[in-house]
């Protein structure tokens, strides 16, 4: 058995403007955008304040139960 690659744990900032960019190009076949986008991502520095998904939902109440997925 293959040992599992190991991926990097970089943050970045993605905002609400950018996932509607990501889905609009989606929506239009603009496949080469998409690509774009994520290939000029650039990481964030450790020092900065930011937050995941899970950590946004539960400030929100909202409480992921990983048994359904």
């Amino acid at each position: 058995m293959k040992k599992p690659r190991r991926v990097p744990e970089f943050k970045y900032l993605i905002t609400e403007r950018d996932i509607i960019e990501i889905l609009t190009a989606l929506s239009n076949d603009d496949i080469e955008f998409v690509i774009d986008f994520f290939e000029d991502l650039i990481p964030l520095e450790e020092n900065s304040k930011t937050y995941s998904l899970e950590q946004v939902l539960a400030n929100a109440g909202i409480i992921i139960n990983r048994n359904y997925l």
